[in-house]
């Protein structure tokens, strides 16, 4: 006999399809299908408000994110530098600031971070290490031959 594969939203169609039968108490049926009852009621509120669609996965990413960049700022940071390739992060603030000082300005760090976003900055090639030496240059008593 193959084993029932059922996905997360299957059993939460059987947790409400359960509960509308009312066979049992709400306790027993959030031990039987292993949910805690703030849970249950959740699932409960959210099919009756939405239906089968409120069944399903929720996004948990905030609505708002409040120290997010305004965009007005991060036009006049992108705008500059399209005028100016080459300028990096603490030569652009330097330059927002001094144009604007009324403004407050993101860290370099976050200027950087948005440049990387967009494709406009590279990470620096890595430089290559030499091990160091443990011994002192011996001295030469004549040239290579």
């Amino acid at each position: 006999m193959p084993w029932k594969e059922a996905t997360a939203m299957d059993e939460r169609k059987s947790f409400v399809t359960a509960w509308l039968r009312k066979e049992q108490s709400f306790s027993s049926l959030c031990r039987y299908f292993d949910i805690s009852r703030p849970t249950g009621y959740k699932w409960i509120e959210r099919f009756s408000a939405e239906g089968n669609a409120g069944l399903a996965d929720q996004s948990r990413a905030p609505l708002k994110q409040p120290k997010a960049m305004p965009e007005a700022l991060r036009g006049r940071i992108l705008g500059l530098r399209s005028q100016h390739p080459r300028w990096g992060p603490k030569k652009l603030k330097a330059h927002l600031e001094q144009r604007w000082p009324s403004l407050a300005w993101p860290a370099r760090s976050t200027i950087g971070e948005l440049l990387r976003r967009e494709g406009l900055a590279q990470p620096r090639p890595s430089r290559r290490r030499t091990t160091p030496d443990t011994e002192p240059l011996a001295h030469a008593a004549a040239p290579p031959s």
